[in-house]
């Protein structure tokens, strides 16, 4: 309660006469509403000061932070309930972990093939694991909101094998790649993180479902952070490449997404599944964990791959925000039913 005609200010939990929580949510919203341009400007902050790179030693902990905070929020029953339809998670692992890698890689040959980091990284992008505003785009979209979070937190938990895998597959003719150092690194700043997220969410399941913009709040900063230190790592490697060659960098990455758009369209249409379910496994695939990606490049890469990562973080919201406008009237045109899976 706040008194405000009597000078006493506003109540204690409270910011400015707004409850402290509502206020995180309004902010929450604020930012989400913003966050192309903020990811836009914490780039530029980056740019501008070169020497936030010395602070790259506190990313793996932002990682940790962030990977902790998304589980929070993910259920043990939905995921669950979802292994109980093996075909689908078979679908969503497939897509994920084979289909979207092959698809990159093939693109990363014909694009850069004298260009190996970049061509790595553009593989390294569709290696990770589903990014958490994957269900929150799936939710907007009128997709399974279960699937959605079942997608996030069951590649994250297999992404300590699953990614190093992949890149062993895809990459190791284009780089000198040892999985092993990687997977100990995701092991400690993924699948743990997740794990204990995971097992407080649900001893503690009333409080996050009661504050879950104040949870998603909090990664913003961290998300962010994360943003500026690594333009301040590729300044050096930018500043030796032509603006002609990095025009040509973002239309690839931009292609690659859109093509991982359409693959996941037409499979997931051939095969019958009703709508909900398609635009969920086509986020799922497409939307990938590009802060997790950015740790991987430059801690057991080169920065120099983190590029293409870099230029997908810009585009991956703008293109999911609108990218079920024209699905959804498409689909409902097409067909108004669908064979469950």
């Amino acid at each position: 309660m706040t008194f405000r005609g009597r000078g006493l200010g506003p109540a204690p939990g409270s910011l400015g006469g707004v409850p402290l929580g509502e206020a995180m949510g309004r902010w929450n919203n604020w930012l989400e509403a913003r966050f192309t341009r903020l990811i836009l400007a914490f780039l530029a902050l980056g740019v501008l000061c070169p020497s936030l790179a010395k602070f790259v030693f506190i990313a793996p902990y932002f990682i940790a932070v962030i990977m902790f905070l998304v589980a929070l929020r993910c259920r043990l029953a939905d995921v669950a309930g979802a292994l109980r339809s093996p075909g689908k998670i078979g679908l969503l692992l497939f897509l994920t972990y084979l289909l979207m890698p092959f698809f990159a890689w093939i693109v990363a040959k014909g694009c850069f093939a004298h260009e190996p980091q970049l061509a790595a990284g553009l593989v390294l992008i569709n290696s990770l694991p589903v990014a958490a505003t994957c269900s929150m785009w799936a939710g907007i979209a009128g997709g399974d909101l279960a699937l959605g979070l079942t997608a996030v937190s069951l590649t994250t938990l297999c992404s300590g094998l699953a990614t190093p895998g992949v890149l062993a597959l895809f990459i190791g003719t284009m780089i000198d790649f040892d999985p092993g150092p990687l997977m100990r690194g995701l092991f400690w700043t993924v699948m743990v993180p997740v794990t204990l997220g995971l097992i407080v969410g649900e001893r503690r399941r009333a409080f996050v479902d009661g504050h879950g913009p104040q949870v998603a709040l909090l990664i913003k900063p961290f998300m962010l952070s994360m943003l500026a230190i690594n333009a301040a790592l590729l300044v050096p490697y930018v500043e030796g490449i032509p603006p002609l060659e990095l025009a040509r960098l973002y239309l690839v990455v931009f292609m690659q997404m859109m093509g991982g758009y359409l693959l996941g369209f037409a499979i997931t249409t051939l095969l019958g599944l009703d709508y909900s379910t398609s635009i969920t496994m086509t986020y799922a695939a497409t939307m990938r964990n590009n802060g997790a990606g950015i740790l991987i490049a430059v801690s057991y890469f080169s920065p120099l791959m983190a590029l293409p990562i870099t230029l997908n973080t810009l585009i991956q919201q703008p293109i999911a925000s609108t990218i079920y406008k024209f699905y959804r009237p498409w689909r409902a045109r097409r067909d108004g039913r669908a064979r469950e899976f």
